[in-house]
């Protein structure tokens, strides 16, 4: 089964989709776990390469600096973290009813 995206609208509409490459490329880019973004630590560059990481599928040249131009073109950085945290979550959680659950 092919893991959903989450739509937003940054530039334009654009499909937040989180990979296991994904990860591990935004594991790479932050130089620590998935698992220490959270709470108090979450800093703007997590957003920023969250946001990078999950629209590599879309367009693997994307470079960090220009993830951080289309989250300027969004309405809300509050709405762009809302929807990378519906597509994280849509990678990461299995959900009941799932084969193999």
């Amino acid at each position: 089964m092919a893991k959903k995206a989450v739509t937003i609208k940054l530039d334009r509409q654009r499909k937040l989709k989180y990979t296991f490459n994904a990860f591990c490329e935004l594991e790479e880019a932050l130089g620590r776990p998935l698992a220490s973004i959270k709470g108090n630590e979450f800093k703007m560059k997590d957003l920023r390469a969250l946001v990078w990481a999950g629209l590599l599928h879309e367009n693997p040249d994307l470079t960090l600096e220009e993830a951080g131009e289309l989250i300027d073109q969004a309405e809300s950085i509050e709405g762009v973290a809302n929807a990378v945290s519906e597509a994280v979550e849509l990678a990461l959680v299995k959900k009941s009813g799932e084969p193999g659950k």
